[in-house]
């Protein structure tokens, strides 16, 4: 007899199919499958998936166990309150099976030892396994084996094993129990019953209808834990089959594995060999149909102290909505009603860094976190076709991107209705929406194709004074409350047969309690459609709608910043950032950084959410991410990335390099370089484009200072029709020779007060537009005229854009106007006003965000700083001020100068050898497995996609293998081997 064991850790969150032909990890075959389900009433009980029809009874009784429950990464476990509990199996004795589930212990019971579960096939041969041991029975021999005891993978805590601390041990509390049981085959010509029954808590050891005798006394501590999912198989499941259905339930139930998850099509989804760094709470995204998974949002289990997994639940609000709790650091997966398509995954995991920010990262001006996540993803990026939502419209004009759509009219009188192209594309929806004004009917909800009033309708409307009424079907609409125009925000959510309306403030507080409208009977499988409709209006109309479920969206990020998880970016979150590699390499090169600003903040549950986030846009299969945030003021904000120098003959060069790639500033631009710790300039100087190298570096720590050498103005409040400006405090040296020089911030295609005025004022009292001699007009939508004494030229200089260069120059008594170095007008002054002391003018009315990084020629020296005059509501900050400088600590790190020796071949003393390497295409070659425990070995052999091409199996149980195979294409490829010893992993190259 032999019986091996295999104990691992994960979790996950899950929408259950029960269609014909699922198991588990898309594993056949299960004698039963227990997962739990609410009942009615209520309370949850575990149900059977296997089509055996098996219940889980109250021990010696026909009556169903039925309990609370708790959730992990959002699925369900049922909790075993100390209560014994029991199941039957009538096709099997299960003298050879493979029994695996997951069980995680309350904070009260995880100190001492257990019994997990009893398992009797064969009269008098009964099994317990514990949280420490395997104990036959008596009858059986009474084998003893401390499965923890040699490499500390114990189920509860020991001081002396690898998880001794409490608070480790607390993290990985909730593991997936793997057990094979071996028993000689019965040779009987009478054969044997096919009976057997699992038992746990209390399995009620040497009494009537319990198990057999045991000679041990401790094992009357009832399990006191959550059993979220358990399956049995009455054959030994191979080691491919077993991380098939290990991988099923860690995704699930957000629990990180100690080794490669491998997907029910055999695809490599995430290759632990190749993510060292990374292996740490692994969860994911996921959709199985073989497995019947659909996980489309996912945290992790294994959440750190003080907020552990046994004592909070993953839900925010475990009666509606898919929301995490303020609890879990990172939350992550679909946008709501987005659907993930069948065997499409993405998993991440993190470095284990700190949750403290640096300076040091790769970008200036953003504190990163420390803390960095790899995604691996097979979910590929929608075209621009598949994100865009088409709506047929009426008065409306609509403008849509991903997962977002915009609707306006600016004719108060017109009606407008816009109804969508697409249904939802299963039976779920999403839209989202803030109000930008009153004054007008809307309607928002789901709807027939014609968009018209009728039994499909579900959602609000919104009368003229921001009175909001929910519709249900033909009903009488029911008042909600009174909506503020840009507070609140609105959503209705269709799950199902249901609706859900909520309303929020701005701190994440609910408005109103949950109104939960049903749809009737009669329309639950026709095709819903999204309908935006005005009438009335006594106001232009503008409204963004937040949709799901039609189209394709992106994804959804939840930082939280509760005291105990990112608490550093508290004060930050409306400053706060989403940073991706897209290399997915870490570094954070200038070439690979992206960095996604903040969508919307959830002060209730403590979260900063990022919406409609894409993932892998280069294609690669990866990206890694972390967050940031920046000060309020600060306006630069630069990419830096580190070229170690090379060897040459074996000998170190000179010849590092730092890129710098400015993503947020106004040119021109400063650097200054020192080494770490020393006061001595390297290298300084300036420039204008957004990019700059600086060359012949050494290796060594590096402070790299960056500053806009321009002036700032920018408008603090008032009457936003009233002019605010300011002068220079001196005028032209030389009369009728000077420029001024900025960046446009940004361009308003709105109505409204925008307008900005630069130019030149033969005085420094009366600071008014009719005073301005000779200038420039940027006026709405970023129309460039001359301006003059009040009056504004009818021609248009140019459009402007953001980024644009605008430069206006007096010289020898002629303005010219540049845009980005190109001449785009000139202008004569007037005879009588050559020859005068001209001051620089900087003035704007409205709300605008102001004018950034003034330059200009011919009022001072070069050496001297230019002074401006203050004026009421406005802030003026010069070019080495907060708002433009940012220190960033850079290393260069120095490659080892070695002598190029020809390759060795290994030894074969390694666990896995691979010989001939690089081997021919077509050609075979050898693979050879030494381990220190005989164990059967599996060989799988995927491509650089994940996709599973060979596999191997020595069922027998050996210390030493040999594999022979050959691969008829040339290309990178991964040789995983599996045994109960651990996994091996190494990468070929086949020529």
């Amino acid at each position: 007899m032999v019986r091996i064991r295999s104990i691992i850790w994960s979790f996950i969150l899950v929408i259950n199919f029960t269609s014909y032909g699922q198991s588990p990890g898309g594993v056949p075959g299960s004698q039963v499958w227990f997962k739990t389900n609410q009942l009615p009433n209520g309370y949850f009980n575990w149900q059977d998936f296997s089509g055996n029809g098996v219940k889980f009874n109250d021990w010696n009784s026909t009556k169903e166990y039925t309990y609370t429950n708790r959730n992990f990464n959002f699925n369900t476990g049922l909790n075993m309150n100390g209560w014994s509990s029991e199941f039957f199996l009538n096709q099997t004795n299960l003298q050879q099976a493979t029994i695996i589930g997951i069980f995680g212990f309350v904070t009260t019971n995880f100190n001492y030892e257990t019994t997990i579960f009893g398992v009797k096939g064969r009269p008098n041969e009964s099994t317990l396994i514990t949280n420490d041991k395997i104990v036959d029975s008596a009858e059986r021999g009474g084998e003893i084996l401390d499965y923890g005891e040699a490499n500390g993978e114990d189920l509860y805590r020991k001081q002396d094993n690898s998880e001794g601390s409490e608070a480790k041990f607390r993290e990985r509390s909730l593991k997936i129990v793997s057990y094979y049981q071996y028993q000689q085959p019965n040779i009987s010509v009478w054969g044997e019953d096919q009976n057997s029954s699992l038992t746990l808590g209390n399995v009620h050891i040497n009494e009537p209808n319990g198990f057999s005798t045991y000679t041990m006394k401790n094992f009357y501590n009832n399990l006191y834990g959550y059993l979220p999912e358990l399956f049995v198989y009455s054959r030994i499941l191979t080691l491919l089959e077993r991380r098939k259905a290990e991988t099923y339930l860690a995704v699930k139930y957000g629990v990180s594995l100690t080794n490669s998850y491998i997907a029910s099509d055999d695809k490599l989804i995430w290759d632990y060999s190749a993510n060292t760094a990374y292996n740490n709470r692994i969860t994911g995204i996921m959709r199985d149909d073989a497995s019947g998974l659909n996980q489309p949002f996912s945290t992790t289990s294994y959440e750190e102290g003080p907020y552990y997994s046994d004592s909070y639940d993953s839900y925010q609000e475990p009666a509606y909505r898919d929301q995490s709790t303020r609890y879990r650091l990172l939350a992550m997966g679909q946008m709501p009603a987005n659907e993930l398509a069948d065997k499409s995954a993405s998993l991440w995991g993190d470095d284990n860094g700190i949750l403290a920010t640096k300076d040091a990262g790769g970008i200036a001006g953003i504190k990163r976190m420390t803390r960095t996540w790899k995604l691996v993803t097979n979910i590929p990026n929608p075209t621009a076709e598949q994100k865009k939502l088409l709506f047929n419209s009426k008065g409306f004009e609509v403008d849509s991107n991903l997962g977002k759509s915009t609707f306006t009219s600016d004719y108060a009188y017109v009606e407008g209705i816009s109804v969508t192209k697409t249904p939802t594309q299963k039976k779920n929806g999403y839209l989202e929406f803030k109000t930008v004004a009153k004054g007008s009917d809307v309607t928002i909800k789901f709807g027939a194709q014609n968009g018209l009033a009728g039994s499909m309708d579900y959602g609000i409307k919104m009368d003229p004074n921001g009175s909001i009424y929910a519709i249900e079907n033909t009903k009488q609409p029911v008042y909600l409350g009174v909506i503020i125009p840009n507070y609140h925000k609105t959503t209705i959510e269709k799950k199902g047969n249901q609706v859900f309306i909520n309303i929020y403030d701005p701190n994440g507080v609910k408005s109103i309690t949950t109104r939960i409208l049903t749809v009737l009977p009669a329309d639950v499988d026709k095709d819903f459609y999204g309908v935006v409709s005005s009438k009335q209006k006594d106001v232009n109309f503008s409204l963004t709608v937040l949709h799901g479920g039609f189209v394709a969206t992106g994804s959804r990020v939840e930082l939280s910043y509760d005291s105990s998880r990112a608490a550093e970016f508290a004060n930050y979150t409306d400053r706060s950032y989403l940073i991706i590699d897209r290399s997915g390499t870490g570094e954070f090169g200038v070439d690979n950084v992206e960095y996604l600003p903040i969508s919307e903040i959830d002060n209730t549950r403590k979260k900063i959410i990022f919406n409609n986030v894409l993932w892998d846009t280069d294609g690669n299969g990866k990206d890694v991410f972390s967050f940031g945030y920046k000060d309020k003021a600060v306006k630069l904000i630069a990419v830096e990335e580190a070229i170690p120098p090379t060897c040459v003959d074996g000998v170190l060069q000179q010849d590092g390099k730092i890129n710098i790639e400015v993503k947020e500033g106004f040119p021109a631009y400063k650097y200054t370089l020192n080494k770490t710790g020393a006061s001595t300039v390297l290298q300084t100087g300036t420039f204008n484009e957004s990019k700059k190298t600086l060359t012949n570096l050494e290796a060594g720590n590096y402070d790299l200072t960056l500053e806009m050498v321009g002036t700032n103005f920018e408008r603090s409040g008032g009457n936003q029709s009233a002019l605010v400006a300011s002068v220079t405090n001196t005028s032209l040296i030389t009369p009728g020779n000077g420029s001024l020089e900025w960046t446009v911030s940004d361009v308003f295609d709105y109505y409204g007060y925008e307008v900005k005025y630069i130019g030149f004022i033969d005085q420094k009292t009366t600071l008014t537009r009719d005073a301005l001699n000779y200038g420039l007009h940027i006026d709405v939508g970023g129309r460039l005229s001359f301006f003059s004494r009040g009056g504004i030229y009818d021609v248009v200089l140019a459009i402007l854009n953001k980024g644009d260069r605008i430069k206006l120059e007096m010289q020898n008594d002629i303005l010219k106007c540049s845009v980005n170095g190109n001449l785009v007008g000139t202008k004569n002054l007037y005879p009588s006003e050559v020859g005068k002391p001209y001051f620089g003018f900087i003035g704007f009315e409205g709300t605008s965000n102001g004018i950034y990084n003034v330059t200009h020629t011919g009022f001072v020296n070069s050496s001297t700083k230019l002074g401006w005059s203050t004026a009421t509501y406005l802030t003026i900050t010069e070019g080495d001020g907060i708002a433009s400088k940012v220190v960033q600590k850079i290393e260069i790190k120095a490659p080892e100068c070695k002598e190029i020796l020809p390759p060795v071949t290994p030894p074969v003393t390694d666990n896995l050898v691979v010989a001939p390497v690089p081997s021919k295409a077509g050609a075979n070659f050898n693979i050879y497995v030494k381990l220190n425990n005989p164990s059967e070995m599996m060989v799988l052999i995927f491509n650089t996609a994940g996709t599973l091409i060979t596999q191997l199996r020595n069922p027998e149980l050996q210390k030493i293998g040999t594999f022979t195979t050959s691969i008829p294409t040339s290309g990178i490829y991964i040789i995983k081997v599996l045994t109960t010893e651990g996994e091996f992993s190494k990468s070929i190259i086949i020529q």
